[in-house]
């Protein structure tokens, strides 16, 4: 018996690009917290004709997230702190480069506490400088400021200062900025005609992230500025940067 494929009522078949078979089109439906908008609002900037996200262009060659598989850890507050030294070391060799305050969060997720008040604060600090002092880890400067903090950039001793992953259980203060940059210099490469308010939006698609608040909308600003004012040569950027510097801005 023949069986023929049946459309649904009033749906319509994904759109093909004609330039890249197989690559399937897609609008993402983002949401705004500004001005008048309303969450759950889709944006009309986006059309059927929108091109696929960083995911869909090469699905191969962005690793998934490696998340620390938790487990029960004693109470570090009751702990000494080379062995605090040691389980953070554990966290950020499986998720570097990683943000201090998600290791400490981690941390203290397996002992069961909820919150990280200024005492654990301190003691986490005072931790994770053993770890670098002891030349386990290495933190990113920001600045030129090396003094350790819980927005500290830290990963493993000879690793790899930025990797380009997919968001995974990460929120998006949790993903360092050297990444999204990393993230925002290939969307550019890929959508070089894109204005700074598109630029942000396919970021947010790139993380699988739909709100673009305030908050979010500042951070993104200030990665797009930190990236105009870099100099093209002499610190490893190649000319995406200067992709990101061209691209028009908003409106003011």
């Amino acid at each position: 018996v023949e069986r023929k494929a049946v459309t649904p009522s009033g749906s319509q078949p994904p759109h093909i690009s004609p330039e890249v078979p197989g690559r399937l089109q897609h609008a993402p439906n983002f949401t705004e917290e500004e001005g008048g908008s309303k969450a759950g609002e889709p944006l009309a900037a986006w059309g059927e004709d929108s091109e696929p996200s960083l995911h869909a262009a090469y699905p191969l060659l962005i690793p998934p997230y490696q998340a620390w598989s938790q487990h029960p850890l004693p109470d570090p507050r009751n702990e000494p702190l080379h062995k605090i030294a040691d389980r953070l070391v554990e966290i950020i060799e499986v998720e570097n480069p990683v943000i201090l305050h998600r290791v400490c969060h981690l941390y203290a997720g397996a002992a069961s506490i909820k919150r990280i008040r200024n005492k654990l604060r301190t003691i986490f600090l005072r931790a994770a400088g053993i770890a670098l002092k002891s030349g386990r880890i290495e933190a990113e400067e920001r600045d030129g400021d090396k003094k350790l903090g819980l927005e500290t950039v830290v990963r493993i001793v000879g690793s790899q200062p930025v990797v380009l992953r997919k968001r995974g259980p990460r929120t998006f203060e949790e993903i360092p900025s050297s990444e999204i940059a990393e993230a925002m210099q290939s969307l550019v490469k890929t959508h070089p005609s894109d204005d700074e308010e598109a630029l942000y939006r396919r970021t947010l698609d790139f993380y699988d992230l739909k709100r673009l608040t305030s908050n979010v909308r500042n951070a993104l600003a200030r990665i797009v500025l930190e990236i105009r004012r870099e100099p093209s040569e002499g610190q490893g950027r190649d000319n995406q940067s200067l992709g990101v510097r061209n691209i028009p801005k908003l409106s003011e």
